[in-house]
C-alpha cells in the first residue's frame, strides 16, 4: 500500500493537496502535473509526493501529462502497480517502460490524447480502461484481466495482445499488423481499419463496419459479421460463424476463404445455411439482398455462394426444386444427378468433392431425418413402404415414391435389400426388426403378379 495511505499521514496529505494544487482536475477532484523533463516515477507515486505536490491516488486525483511529460518505471516485471482508479491523461505525454521487461499497471483510467502515447511492452490488467482519441498505444502491448481499450481515432501498433477476458471496441482509428486475441476476449469494429494477419482464438468478434486487411484467422470462439470488409484469405477453424450484414464482399470482390471442421455458417434469423466442412475446404462468400433467388447454395467445386433476396429466406437446402420443402422429388433431382455422373456443386452434400449414394444416404439421414427405404418419408420403415416397392418392382424409370433406394431409376432386388435392413424401423422403435421381411415381401410379389 502506498504510504500516502498509512495511519497519521492522511490529514496532512490532504492539507497539502488543498495547499499545493493550483487547479482543480476535469473530475472536479484533485491535479497532480506532470512537468516535460521531470519523469513521475512509481516511486513518486509510492511516496505521494512529486515536484512539490503531494497527492493521494484514487478515484479522485487526476494525473495531466502534457507533451513532453513522462511516467515511467511503473510496474515491475513480477507484480502490477495499482493506481487505485486515477485518471491519467495523456494529453500529449507519455507512459514509458524503462524496466528491463514488461511494465505491469492495474486500476487506471487512463486517456490517450493529442498524440500521447504508451510505450511498448506494457501489460494493462485489471480495472485498466483506456480511451485513445488521437494516441498511440506501442508496440507489442498485452491486454488482460478484463482490462479495456476504446479505439476512437489514433493507432494500435503491432503485436498487441488481449487476453483473459480483455476487449477492444473500435469507433475508428487503425492497428498495426498481427493484433491477436486469446481466452473469452471481446473484439468488436464498428469502424477503423484493422491490419494483416488479425488472429482470434477462442474468443468472439462482431464485425459492424470497417477494414479488415489480409490473412484474417479465427479459431474457435465467434465471429459476427453485419458489415464491413474483408482483404482475401479469412481462415475460419472451429467456429461458430455468422453473417447478417446486406452486403459483404472481401476486398471488394468475393475472396478466397478457409473453413476448418466443426464450423457453421447461419443467416440473420440463426438457421444453419452450412456445418461440419472438411478441414481446408476453400469458400468464397458473397451475401447481397439483390440476388436473383434460385441461384445454386453452392457454386462451383471450391466456391459457396451464399444468397439472400429482398425480404426472402435463404434457400433451404436440398429443395432443388424450390418448393420450400424437401420432398421425393428434390430426391429424384439428386438421384438423376448421381446417375448422370456430372458435378453441380449444391448436389454435393458432404462436401467431399463427388455426388455418389453418400449424398444421397446424407439428404435421407442428415437433412430428412429418416432411414433408407422410408418411400413416403413418414420417418418409418414399414409395410406401407414395402407394399409401394412391390408396385414398383422390376419398372423403369422409378424415382424414390416407388421404392428406388439406390439412384438407379429402376426398382430391383438392391433397393429390397435396402429396405429389409431398415424394416420396422419407426420413432418409437430404431432398430430394423427384420426377420418376417422376405415373408412379406414374397406375399406381395406373388400378388403382383
Amino acid at each position: 500500500m502506498p504510504k500516502a495511505y498509512k495511519s497519521g499521514r492522511t490529514l496532512a496529505m490532504l492539507l497539502a493537496v488543498t495547499c499545493c494544487f493550483a487547479e482543480s482536475s476535469p473530475s472536479g477532484g484533485d491535479l497532480l502535473m506532470v512537468a516535460p523533463g521531470i519523469p513521475l516515477t512509481e516511486n513518486d507515486l509510492i511516496s505521494g509526493s512529486y515536484n512539490g505536490q503531494s497527492f493521494i491516488l484514487g478515484n479522485d486525483l487526476t494525473i495531466h501529462l502534457a507533451t513532453g511529460a513522462v511516467l515511467e518505471r511503473i510496474g515491475s516485471p513480477s507484480s502490477f502497480f495499482d493506481f487505485h482508479g486515477t485518471l491519467i491523461k495523456l494529453d500529449g505525454g507519455s507512459i514509458a517502460n524503462t524496466n528491463s521487461s514488461t511494465s505491469h499497471i492495474s486500476n487506471a483510467d487512463i486517456r490517450i490524447l493529442n498524440g500521447g502515447f504508451t510505450d511498448r511492452d506494457i501489460n494493462f490488467g485489471q480495472g485498466v480502461s483506456i480511451f485513445v482519441d488521437g494516441g498511440t498505444i506501442g508496440l507489442g502491448t498485452i491486454f488482460s484481466m478484463n482490462s479495456q481499450l476504446t479505439l476512437e481515432a489514433g493507432t494500435l501498433r503491432s503485436a498487441t495482445q488481449f487476453r483473459d477476458t480483455a476487449s477492444l471496441v473500435m469507433n475508428g482509428g487503425n492497428t498495426g499488423d498481427v493484433i491477436q486475441f486469446y481466452d473469452s476476449t471481446d473484439f468488436t469494429l464498428n469502424d477503423g481499419s484493422v491490419g494483416d494477419f488479425l488472429r482470434v482464438f477462442n474468443g468472439s468478434m462482431t464485425q459492424n463496419g470497417g477494414s479488415i486487411g489480409f490473412d484474417m484467422l479465427v479459431q474457435g470462439g465467434m465471429l459476427d459479421i453485419n458489415g464491413g470488409s474483408i482483404g482475401n484469405e479469412m481462415n475460419w477453424r472451429s467456429s461458430l460463424v455468422t453473417i447478417r450484414a446486406t452486403s459483404y464482399t472481401l476486398d471488394g470482390v468475393p475472396g478466397a476463404i478457409q473453413v476448418g471442421e466443426s464450423t457453421v455458417i447461419a443467416n440473420r434469423d440463426g438457421e444453419v445455411l452450412l456445418a461440419e466442412l472438411a478441414l481446408g475446404q476453400m469458400l468464397e462468400v458473397t451475401l447481397e439482398d439483390s440476388i436473383i433467388p434460385g441461384v445454386d447454395f453452392i457454386e462451383g467445386n471450391t466456391t459457396v455462394n451464399i444468397v439472400r433476396v429482398d425480404g426472402g429466406d435463404f434457400p433451404l437446402v436440398g429443395d432443388y426444386n424450390l418448393d420450400g420443402i424437401r420432398s421425393p422429388t428434390d430426391i429424384d433431382l439428386l438421384a438423376s444427378a448421381i446417375r448422370h455422373g456430372e458435378y453441380v456443386t449444391k448436389y454435393d452434400l458432404n462436401n467431399d468433392g463427388f455426388i455418389n449414394i453418400s449424398d444421397l444416404i446424407f439428404f435421407i439421414t442428415d437433412l430428412v431425418g429418416t432411414h433408407l427405404g422410408d418411400a413416403n418419408l413418414d420417418m418409418r420403415v414399414d409395410l406401407v413402404d414395402l407394399s409401394l416397392l412391390a408396385a414398383n418392382f422390376g419398372d423403369f424409370p422409378r424415382g424414390w415414391a416407388d421404392g428406388d433406394f439406390d439412384a438407379s431409376g429402376q426398382v430391383t432386388l438392391s433397393d429390397l435389400s435396402i429396405l429389409a435392413s431398415n424394416f420396422g424401423i419407426t420413432p418409437s422403435v430404431p432398430s430394423p426388426s427384420a426377420a418376417p421381411f422376405y415373408v412379406l415381401m414374397a406375399l406381395s410379389l406373388r400378388r403382383r403378379r
